[in-house]
Formats: structure tokens, sequence, C-alpha cells
């Protein structure tokens, strides 16, 4: 009975593997509830920010330390502001367990800026891999000593998934914080796409020997 209790250790242990990953991974593809999204994003920011603090210590570039600067400082700020917002929601009688009223009716259109048609910025959701380490701190205690370009690479796609969950959320949600929210998510986000993709492209990633 016993002889290969080994072989049912290693399968056991690999369903739980493979069930931990595709939940992980559904975060990327399934369609949040306006708690899981404001869940999410807190967890997406916290994973920004931390390496975003990390990365202070190793870039040298003056334009890089200004953008991790502005970052950590917004991204903390929006934590902050969905923290609240769950425990508001709590108190709040008028909201039922997803944050959305069931009393009025928001406009779910997607308003476009230009922000939305500047490279490498789309108006659709994107095909970007969307990795669910994005959304876990674990995934991203190895990453202390990143260069530059290994920072941009890693956290276009990072912003970009964020980006693509705030149009899906505006979708479904009827909950105006949750809508306020994910536009200012979106095009806040956009941005810093923009600036570190250009920033990626150009020759001039100069280091200061002051910094």
């Amino acid at each position: 009975m016993f002889d290969n209790i080994e072989y049912y250790i290693d399968v056991i242990i690999e369903k739980a593997t493979n069930k931990a990953t595709n939940k992980a991974t559904n975060i990327c593809n399934m369609q949040l509830t306006d708690d899981e999204y404001i869940n999410h994003m807190i967890t997406h920011n916290e994973v920004a920010v931390y390496m975003s603090v990390n990365h202070l210590q190793n870039t040298k570039n003056p334009i890089i330390l200004d953008i991790l600067r502005s970052l950590i400082t917004t991204q903390n700020y929006e934590i902050n502001l969905m923290k609240s917002s769950k425990i508001t929601n709590k108190t709040n009688p008028e909201l039922n367990d997803e944050m959305s009223r069931n009393d009025i009716t928001m406009d779910s259109s997607y308003r476009y800026t230009l922000g939305d048609f500047t490279k490498p910025n789309t108006p659709h959701l994107s095909n970007v891999f969307c990795d669910p380490g994005f959304f876990t701190m674990s995934h991203n205690k190895n990453l202390h000593n990143m260069t530059d370009t290994m920072y941009i690479e890693h956290m276009i796609p990072h912003h970009q998934v964020a980006v693509d969950i705030s149009r899906k959320i505006l979708q479904t949600t009827n909950n105006d914080f949750i809508i306020n929210l994910a536009y200012n998510i979106i095009h806040s986000q956009q941005l810093e796409i923009t600036n570190l993709y250009y920033l990626l492209q150009s020759k001039n990633m100069f280091i200061s020997n002051i910094l």
C-alpha cells in the first residue's frame, strides 16, 4: 500500500502548486469584483513601491530617481486611500458586499484620453504578459539589485497590467469611488509607461556621480 508513497506525495504537492499558480494567474485574466479589485491593487501597488524603494539605492540616474520618488509618493497615497475605502465600506449600509451601489446606475462607457493613444499605450486591453508575481511580494524578494534597464523592463508591464485590470473594472463597477480610482490609476500609470518607454529608448541613460 505504501510502496509508492513518495510518488503520491509528489503528486499532491504538484496539484497544490498548480492550484495556487492557476489562482494567481486568474487575477490577470478574470473579471474582478469591486472588492477583489481593491485587494489586488493594494498588493500590486505595494510591490511597485517595494521595488522602487529598493532601486533608490541602485540608480545613479537623476531622471529615474525622480520617477522612483514620484511613484513611491503616488502609489503609497493610493494604497492608503484604498485601505481606507475598505474600512468605510464596512460601516456604510448603503453599499453591498461588493462595494457597488444597487440603487443607482453608473455610465460604464470608457472615456479615452490622449494617453490612451500615446505610444506604447494602446486604446484597448494590451496583450502584455501578466506575471502573477505582480500581485505577490514574495516574487520580488530577489529584485534588490536591478540595473536601471532591468527596473524599467520590469515596471512597464507591471504598470500595464494595472491599466488593463482598471479598464476591466470600469466595465462592471457601480461604485463612484472605484470609477475615480481606476481612471486615476490608468492616467498616472500610462504616463509612467510612456516616460519609462522613451527613457529606455534614449541614448542619454546617463549617471551622476553626486547621487
